[in-house]
Protein backbone atom coordinates (compact mmCIF):
# COMPACT_ATOMS: atom_id res chain seq x y z
CA UNK A 1 0.00 0.00 0.00
CA UNK A 2 2.76 2.80 0.56
CA UNK A 3 4.84 1.46 -2.28
CA UNK A 4 1.52 2.50 -4.01
CA UNK A 5 1.08 5.90 -2.42
CA UNK A 6 -2.15 4.47 -0.73
CA UNK A 7 -1.08 6.53 2.48
CA UNK A 8 -4.57 6.52 4.00
CA UNK A 9 -5.37 2.81 3.58
CA UNK A 10 -1.93 2.08 5.16
CA UNK A 11 -2.70 4.23 7.87
CA UNK A 12 -6.18 2.32 8.86
CA UNK A 13 -4.62 -1.09 8.88
CA UNK A 14 -0.75 -0.59 10.05
CA UNK A 15 -2.28 0.15 13.67
CA UNK A 16 -3.49 -3.56 14.32
CA UNK A 17 0.04 -5.00 12.56
CA UNK A 18 1.75 -2.34 15.05
CA UNK A 19 -0.49 -3.65 18.37
CA UNK A 20 0.01 -7.18 16.97
CA UNK A 21 3.70 -6.74 16.49
CA UNK A 22 4.45 -4.50 19.41
CA UNK A 23 8.06 -5.32 19.68
CA UNK A 24 8.86 -4.37 15.87
CA UNK A 25 10.73 -0.62 15.35
CA UNK A 26 9.86 -1.25 11.69
CA UNK A 27 6.49 -1.37 11.76
CA UNK A 28 5.95 1.50 14.04
CA UNK A 29 7.89 3.53 11.68
CA UNK A 30 5.95 2.67 8.79
CA UNK A 31 2.57 3.25 10.55
CA UNK A 32 4.14 6.35 11.44
CA UNK A 33 5.33 7.39 8.01
CA UNK A 34 2.03 6.43 6.71
CA UNK A 35 0.36 9.01 9.14
CA UNK A 36 2.93 11.74 8.30
CA UNK A 37 2.08 11.30 5.02
CA UNK A 38 -1.86 11.67 5.38
CA UNK A 39 -0.96 14.85 7.44
CA UNK A 40 -1.52 13.30 10.60
CA UNK A 41 1.78 14.90 12.18
CA UNK A 42 0.70 13.95 16.09
CA UNK A 43 -0.17 10.29 14.82
CA UNK A 44 2.99 10.06 13.25
CA UNK A 45 5.30 11.65 16.11
CA UNK A 46 3.42 9.26 18.38
CA UNK A 47 4.47 6.25 16.25
CA UNK A 48 7.60 7.41 16.10
CA UNK A 49 8.28 7.45 19.84
CA UNK A 50 6.83 4.35 20.04
CA UNK A 51 9.51 3.06 17.00
CA UNK A 52 12.08 5.04 19.34
CA UNK A 53 11.34 3.10 22.18
CA UNK A 54 12.46 -0.13 20.66
CA UNK A 55 15.45 1.33 18.68
CA UNK A 56 16.65 4.24 20.42
CA UNK A 57 19.55 4.40 17.66
CA UNK A 58 17.10 4.59 14.82
CA UNK A 59 18.15 7.85 12.99
CA UNK A 60 14.79 7.82 11.17
CA UNK A 61 12.70 8.22 14.29
CA UNK A 62 15.12 11.28 15.00
CA UNK A 63 14.79 12.65 11.52
CA UNK A 64 11.44 12.38 11.42
CA UNK A 65 10.41 13.90 14.92
CA UNK A 66 12.73 17.11 14.05
CA UNK A 67 11.07 17.34 10.47
CA UNK A 68 8.03 17.48 12.83
CA UNK A 69 8.96 19.66 15.17
CA UNK A 70 10.25 22.04 12.28
CA UNK A 71 6.38 21.44 11.16
CA UNK A 72 5.01 23.14 14.20
CA UNK A 73 7.71 25.97 14.60
CA UNK A 74 9.27 24.45 17.18
CA UNK A 75 13.62 25.16 16.66
CA UNK A 76 14.45 23.88 20.16
CA UNK A 77 12.89 20.44 19.75
CA UNK A 78 13.80 20.20 16.52
CA UNK A 79 17.23 20.76 17.49
CA UNK A 80 17.02 18.36 20.70
CA UNK A 81 15.83 15.55 17.81
CA UNK A 82 18.74 16.23 15.43
CA UNK A 83 21.25 16.18 17.97
CA UNK A 84 20.24 13.10 20.13
CA UNK A 85 19.75 11.66 16.58
CA UNK A 86 23.42 12.60 16.16
CA UNK A 87 24.51 11.19 19.13
CA UNK A 88 23.37 8.07 18.38
CA UNK A 89 24.66 7.83 14.66
CA UNK A 90 27.16 10.44 14.12
CA UNK A 91 27.50 9.73 9.93
CA UNK A 92 24.20 9.86 9.56
CA UNK A 93 23.59 12.36 6.04
CA UNK A 94 19.87 12.92 6.63
CA UNK A 95 20.03 13.89 10.34
CA UNK A 96 23.15 16.08 8.59
CA UNK A 97 21.63 17.90 6.47
CA UNK A 98 18.45 18.51 8.70
CA UNK A 99 21.03 19.95 11.53
CA UNK A 100 21.82 22.48 8.61
CA UNK A 101 18.36 23.06 8.02
CA UNK A 102 17.68 23.88 11.66
CA UNK A 103 20.94 25.97 12.00
CA UNK A 104 19.21 27.82 9.39
CA UNK A 105 16.26 28.45 10.52
CA UNK A 106 17.15 29.40 14.07
CA UNK A 107 19.39 32.14 12.37
CA UNK A 108 16.38 32.88 10.50
CA UNK A 109 14.50 33.53 13.19
CA UNK A 110 17.33 35.57 15.63
CA UNK A 111 17.87 37.91 12.53
CA UNK A 112 14.14 38.76 12.37
CA UNK A 113 14.22 39.05 16.27
CA UNK A 114 16.99 41.92 15.69
CA UNK A 115 15.72 43.38 12.35
CA UNK A 116 12.54 44.01 14.47
CA UNK A 117 13.94 45.55 17.44
CA UNK A 118 15.84 47.58 15.43
CA UNK A 119 13.19 48.98 12.57
CA UNK A 120 10.33 50.09 13.91
CA UNK A 121 7.01 48.94 11.95
CA UNK A 122 5.69 52.57 11.25
CA UNK A 123 9.65 53.65 9.65
CA UNK A 124 8.30 52.59 5.78
CA UNK A 125 10.52 50.12 5.58
CA UNK A 126 9.32 46.89 3.63
CA UNK A 127 9.56 43.91 5.49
Amino acid sequence: LMALGMWTDAAAILPELADACGDRADVWRALARARFERGDLEGGVGASERALAIEPACPVCHHNLALAALRRRDLSAAWRWVTLGLRACRTDEGLRRLRSRVLAARAITALRGVRDAVLPRRAGFRR
